[in-house]
């Protein structure tokens, strides 16, 4: 799990001179898997960057969402950073009881539908 968050960040970042020269340490907080389909799944993640820049004795630490999501066999990342009080909506971490899981607010990823449950009932007709 750690090493697709790995990658979702790395891609986030690619042609970024944000980050040339600094350490950085990734730690993994939460993660919900979702199957919309057997052809497309999901996984989120919440996870926080510590950096430390190349000319500085201090890390600053910034909580990030990344979105994993895999269609016919290929995968896709999407990722970004979460403002302090950032908490966008998903039906499908929510109907897991994965309300600790922070989203973009602006959305960009797999949202799940309303009336799917694990393990993937639907509640309504």
């Amino acid at each position: 799990m750690g090493e697709e968050v790995m990658v979702a960040f790395k891609k986030c970042n690619e042609g970024k001179a944000d980050l040339a020269g600094h350490q950085y340490h990734l730690e993994l907080c939460h993660q919900c898997f979702h199957v919309e389909s057997y052809f497309q799944n999901f996984h989120h993640y919440n996870f926080n960057v510590k950096i430390k820049k190349h000319d500085s004795d201090e890390w600053s630490e910034s909580m990030y969402f990344a979105e994993v999501k895999m269609i016919f066999r290929r995968k896709y990342y999407f990722c970004c950073p979460l403002e302090p009080r950032e908490n966008g909506h998903c039906y499908a971490c929510r109907n897991q009881g994965m309300d600790d899981l922070r989203h973009p607010a602006t959305g960009g990823f797999e949202m799940g539908s309303p009336d799917t449950v694990f393990p993937y009932m639907y509640t309504s007709d």
